[in-house]
């Protein structure tokens, strides 16, 4: 992945440790959840969950 922002994701994976999954709601969300989903294959409508999250971050370079 070599995308604006990739390389600060890269450098932040020596530092930091874990990732938080409970706040991963933002703006583009109409409300804000008490916690992130690990998976959401089975919903029916899909939404964030930390599944491709992770998939993400690792395919940036986090480690």
């Amino acid at each position: 992945m070599n995308t604006p922002g990739s390389f600060v994701l890269k450098e932040s994976g020596k530092i930091v440790s874990e990732v938080m999954n409970y706040d991963i709601w933002d703006s583009w969300s109409p409300s804000s959840g008490s916690n992130g989903p690990l998976d959401d294959s089975c919903a029916a409508s899909p939404q964030v969950s930390a599944t491709p999250l992770v998939k993400t971050w690792t395919r940036a370079g986090f480690q």
